[in-house]
């Protein structure tokens, strides 16, 4: 599923590359390229810059500082 066709089905905005095949989940630290993850509580927020994950599901805010994003209210819920 791309992360343009998740955007659609979460109701969420979209930042970056929405042609992404996004191909599973995984946490901040350990997410691939391909893989989709969530930020939803700050205190973790220093792990956007390290992140391999493909696309970040962030509120509007965090999602400034990562190339792909959903752009959600409530990450942890989406």
């Amino acid at each position: 599923m791309t992360l343009r066709e998740l955007a659609t089905v979460l109701g969420t905005g979209i930042k970056g590359d929405g042609g992404l095949e996004i191909t599973g989940v995984n946490t901040l630290e350990a997410a691939g390229g391909h893989e989709l993850t969530f930020l939803a509580n700050p205190r973790y927020a220093d792990l956007l810059s390290t992140t391999r994950a493909g696309a970040v599901v962030a509120d509007e805010d965090h999602a400034r500082l990562i190339p792909n994003a959903l752009i959600s209210a409530t990450p942890y819920l989406d």
